[in-house]
């Protein structure tokens, strides 16, 4: 093993010579969480779990960890240019029981603006970047908001009392294929930011490549993998719910159906909550969501790598490049398995000897954009495109 592990509290510019290094603590394990765990959920605060074997005679001291505490996670190895940051967030629960010392600690990005309410004296009406600026603004957190996206026109009526990160992510659901995430924390000054990573939005557009990030070997992915085919995945109606007005969007809500999925498989609906000003964009919204959630395919939701037994290299490579949204290939499993995923979320498991991800992934075509002629192959023929291909169904390849 020629990794190993960096904890380094109270940096004041990202970067581990801006900070103290603990060295006088034994770690007994870390759990990280960065993202969210499927594509129907919405990102949770990434969050570290810590912790630490304790001398009962009170060396080192506890004085160390208080409740707000600037503390980041960063993986190094000998032959690399620079170590990598894993996690970067504040202590906000500590516990001791026996012989170990519990260090909770969350990035505060998401977590400030799900602690707050707001209020909106005078309506909105702009695009999804601008509104989110606008609304976050209400707020009284420090400034974490970064890059902001998005195009629909949205609509937000005064109110008295609205909890932040709850708006926003309407307001961020507006967009096809939008929602609320986090910058990561890579990199040997975290994103170049002082404060730590910021709250971003994301589109469809963040996922309409069709090269992969990362290409997995079959060494790499631990063999605990679970397909399903499960019904509640052919979603047959959706219902967009927007602003209502008079003139614009009269009732405030629409409803799309595929009524030879609800006679086949029962009703399975999925409600979504915007804040869009137009009927004709929820239409469009519903429209997209239904595509994507009919097709009868194998679905894995979670995948477990070795980072540990990876060369320094190779180790390097993929934590440089591995983020919620990295667009991965694995070895097909078995015969009509997909292999090619977007990644949803991470929970990295680090030990004193051991260093293991597990990736909560969705299957390409059901949040990447359609793919455009101009982007087909020029070896392509029609000979050698699959006799059972759908053009539903070529939402889930690459041609």
């Amino acid at each position: 093993m020629s990794w190993y592990t960096l904890i380094v509290v109270d940096s004041t510019d990202g970067s581990i010579a801006g900070g103290t290094e603990i060295t006088d603590w034994t770690m007994n394990g870390i759990t990280v969480n960065h993202g969210r765990q499927s594509i129907k959920d919405d990102v949770r605060p990434s969050n570290a779990s810590l912790s630490f074997i304790w001398d009962a005679s009170g060396a080192p001291s506890l004085d160390g960890f208080v409740i707000g505490r600037r503390i980041q996670i960063w993986i190094n190895e000998a032959t690399w240019t620079e170590p990598q940051c894993v996690f970067d967030g504040s202590v906000t629960d500590i516990s001791v029981r026996d012989t170990i010392l519990n260090v909770i600690a969350v990035n505060r990005a998401l977590a400030e603006a799900g602690r707050q309410t707001v209020t909106l004296g005078s309506q909105i009406e702009d695009t999804v970047a601008n509104a989110l600026q606008t609304v976050y603004a209400l707020g009284s957190q420090e400034d974490r908001l970064g890059t902001t996206v998005g195009s629909k026109a949205v609509r937000i009526p005064t109110f008295e009392t609205e909890n932040l990160l709850g708006i926003m992510r309407e307001i961020a659901n507006s967009e096809i294929g939008g929602y609320i995430t986090q910058s990561m924390p890579w990199g040997p000054t975290v994103s170049g930011y002082t404060t730590g990573p910021h709250i971003i939005n994301r589109t469809v557009a963040d996922r309409s490549q069709l090269t992969p990030d990362i290409t997995f070997t079959g060494s790499e992915v631990i063999d605990t993998w679970r397909f399903d085919r499960h019904q509640d995945q052919f979603i047959n109606r959706v219902t967009v719910y927007g602003t209502e007005n008079a003139t614009d969007f009269p009732d405030g809500y629409v409803v799309e159906d595929f009524q030879t999925s609800i006679d086949d498989y029962g009703l399975n609906e999925l409600p979504i909550v915007t804040r869009l000003r137009y009927e004709a964009d929820a239409e469009l919204l519903a429209n997209d969501k239904l595509d994507r959630y009919y097709i009868n395919g194998w679905i894995i939701e979670r995948l477990q790598l070795l980072l540990g037994n990876m060369t320094a290299a190779r180790l390097y490579t993929v934590l440089t490049n591995l983020n919620p949204d990295t667009y991965i290939q694995i070895p097909e499993i078995f015969t009509g398995a997909p292999v090619r995923f977007f990644v949803e979320g991470i929970t990295f498991n680090i030990s004193r000897n051991d260093l293991q991800a597990g990736l909560y992934i969705t299957t390409a075509g059901y949040s990447r954009g359609a793919q455009k002629w101009e982007q087909v192959s020029p070896s392509r023929t029609w000979a050698t495109v699959p006799p059972t291909l759908t053009w539903t169904g070529s939402r889930l390849v690459e041609l």
